[in-house]
């Protein structure tokens, strides 16, 4: 009896939406990936501020986002919003990209 196993693979997603490519995607050499999360893991903030300090004072742009709404579960992990009297005047939205940098001798990694 042969099955058929593409049943029920309706649902998946293709994973190319998950994301998207920023234009003039360079060639890289050997390239640093630093990454930080956000959460009980970042002690004291030295992520967040290690982050901060290297984005303003390195250049950098862009080169690909990801869908946060497909890969994010909102029930755990909920967006900062703050409410004043009788609106929504903000929200701490999440992002999730890869930025490409440039250090301080323009080596980009």
């Amino acid at each position: 009896m042969e099955q058929d196993f593409t049943k029920g693979w309706e649902n998946v997603f293709d994973p190319t939406d998950l994301y998207r490519l920023g234009g003039d995607l360079p060639e890289l050499t050997d390239p640093v990936l630093l990454y930080h999360f956000e959460g009980f893991v970042d002690a004291g903030g030295a992520g967040r501020l290690a982050l901060g300090h290297l984005l303003a004072e390195l250049e950098h742009r862009v080169v690909a986002t990801f869908d946060v709404d497909r890969l994010l579960d909102y029930r755990s992990r909920r967006p900062i919003m703050t409410f004043d009297t009788d609106r929504w005047v903000s929200i701490d939205a999440p992002e999730l990209s890869v930025r490409l940098a440039h250090d301080v001798t323009g080596t980009p990694s």
